[in-house]
């Protein structure tokens, strides 16, 4: 049984349902556990007749033994043996449900952030408890990091990485951006899609495309995507005098024809599990300017894939977008490197890594 506890549409929802997905084709028995009226719950609805959705009450905080308590309810029920907690919630409800209410099936853990287990005695217990058989970081980054936060979970410990759908990039449409957002003709429109939080440092994105501005090249930063720093954001960009210069465009559900519409995508992350929006970008055949932060150098191989920067150095990210705006042989290159490096990020590769853990993990209780 999967368990994810979020009621919005994420990165780590997304690998979920794409997950699920994949795996229909073996014959591993799948539920899932969710909120009621969660986005993943309604996304999952047409699977139905093959998955089994069960869906609980919003959890509250994260320590709660009612959602702990559905948890081992339908593990009884259905005499499942394995459960994958897809969030830090997940986790904590399994490892409840585990030592409070003797639920018997194994735990998988899923780590998706690439800073380090905390160190409180609750967290710590969480990750050691003996239910917990298997540790997947869906980067080599997160798993260099874990297993110094954990010595003794070393051996759980496994990198399977995030995928995406490849079937998705065919045939992706193209949209006149300048003519939707206004943009005038002539600039060169850099993206990003990330959420509007800290560690997406939108700060450096919005000071790079300051910096080119200010060296008189023609650029225009679209931004797609909602969270709790907008305000703030906007903010900046009113006080640098740019606000004709960027626009916020909101979420959207389909990206990708946003994505293969732009010139360049500036991803300038401060902390990254891995960061899926990368792989978006390669499958439209968009060039990646990134930073070297968390599992982003396992996908971009600087002038190979794609181009990296350190962490907040605006001022480099200026200059290598010149760089690849003026080059447009160089671009190519690049580009069709990053096509070549998308085949070993595909869901498929990432549901056959999942289920090879489940299955050994199955083995070694019976």
């Amino acid at each position: 049984m999967h368990v994810s506890t979020p009621q919005s549409w994420r990165g780590g929802e997304r690998q979920l349902f794409l997950l699920c997905s994949e795996l229909l084709a073996s014959d591993v028995e799948q539920h899932v556990l969710c909120p009621t009226g969660s986005v993943l719950s309604e996304r999952l609805h047409p699977f139905s007749d093959q998955i089994s959705i069960h869906q609980s009450k919003k959890k509250r905080g994260g320590v709660d033994l009612g959602y702990a308590r559905a948890l081992a309810r339908i593990c009884k029920q259905h005499d499942i043996q394995l459960v994958h907690a897809h969030d830090s919630h997940a986790h904590t409800a399994a490892v409840m449900a585990a030592d409070l209410l003797r639920n018997k099936a194994s735990i998988v853990v899923s780590r998706r952030v690439d800073f380090p287990v905390g160190s409180s005695s609750i967290s710590r217990h969480k990750y050691n408890d003996r239910s917990v058989k298997a540790i997947i970081c869906v980067s080599d980054a997160i798993k260099d990091i874990v297993k110094q936060s954990l010595p003794n979970c070393k051996a759980l410990i496994t990198t399977v990485h995030s995928g995406v759908d490849l079937n998705r990039f065919n045939d992706v449409a193209k949209r006149d951006l300048h003519t939707e957002f206004g943009i005038p003709e002539g600039r060169s429109i850099v993206t990003n899609t990330s959420a509007l939080e800290g560690h997406k440092d939108y700060p450096t994105f919005i000071r790079t495309i300051d910096t080119m501005i200010s060296r008189g090249v023609k650029v225009h930063g679209l931004i797609f995507g909602e969270g709790s720093l907008k305000d703030e954001l906007q903010h900046l960009v009113n006080v640098l005098g740019i606000k004709d210069w960027i626009t916020f465009a909101g979420f959207r559900a389909d990206i990708l024809p946003y994505l293969h519409s732009s010139d360049v995508m500036l991803f300038p992350s401060k902390m990254e599990g891995l960061g899926t929006a990368v792989l978006d970008a390669f499958g439209v055949g968009l060039l990646v300017v990134a930073t070297r932060a968390g599992g982003i150098p396992e996908m971009v191989v600087d002038g190979e894939s794609g181009c990296l920067v350190d962490v907040g150095d605006f001022k480099a990210a200026a200059d290598v977008l010149e760089r690849v705006l003026r080059k447009k042989d160089m671009r190519a290159q690049i580009v069709e490197g990053a096509r070549s490096k998308l085949e070993d990020f595909s869901a498929s590769n990432t549901a056959h890594g999942t289920e090879e853990v489940y299955r050994t993990i199955i083995s070694k209780n019976t």
